[in-house]
């Protein structure tokens, strides 16, 4: 069965939260140590965080989780940066990779199972990229194929969302709702709240 790594990337400055966004809790849990156990729960290994922004506290909250912990110093430069450090890293300490499933901090909502779908997706087709589809676009949490892993070394501030629209041929999207909400602001932790107050209130709800 072939190896797939996870890259979690979490080096963003939170400038519109005002506060690390990694750190916010949901039920008493840190988004970043949130991500690292949906990783590690879809099986994959390693799992790599990217941190660069607010790195010291990051690192604290982490540092026990069994991550591999990358520090992006050119975190300035956007997504592209922090996915060009992770990959490098990946191809050092673990050249056998066959795949590596890109994931951000701060989609609470998104669970091992979706990450698992995504990747026996990829096992079962001829596919070298499978991502998400959500809010009319496609965008992470996503894996590509060892082949893409020199393009996603030349992206630039914006991510791999172009690099997911350029290859229509050899990517699949699978619709993943979950993935639309992510924490950039204090409306969204209380959207968050909310929609998690409601999925309780609907369960006691049930004979």
């Amino acid at each position: 069965m072939e190896k797939v790594a996870a890259i979690i990337l979490a080096a963003g400055p939170s400038s519109r939260l005002g506060r690390p966004k990694q750190l916010v809790e949901v039920d008493g849990q840190s988004l970043i140590e949130r991500a690292f156990d949906t990783a590690n729960g879809a099986g994959c290994e390693p799992v790599l965080i990217v941190t660069g922004a607010n790195d010291q506290h990051v690192v604290a909250r982490i540092r026990k989780c069994g991550a591999k912990i990358v520090k992006n110093v050119e975190w300035k430069q956007g997504l592209g940066s922090s996915i060009r450090a992770g990959i490098e890293r990946l191809r050092k300490s673990d050249p056998e990779t066959s795949a590596v499933l890109l994931m951000v901090c701060d989609q609470p909502l998104v669970e091992a199972q979706h990450l698992r779908h995504l990747v026996d997706v990829r096992r079962r087709t001829t596919k070298s990229i499978v991502c998400s589809r959500y809010a009319e676009t496609a965008g992470v949490p996503a894996v590509f194929g060892r082949e893409f892993f020199g393009e996603l070394m030349q992206l630039g501030e914006h991510g791999a969302k172009q690099l997911l629209l350029s290859h229509p041929d050899q990517s699949a999207q699978i619709s993943l709702p979950e993935a639309e909400l992510d924490i950039d602001e204090e409306a969204d932790i209380e959207r968050l709240e909310s929609r998690k107050r409601g999925l309780i209130f609907t369960r006691g709800k049930q004979p």
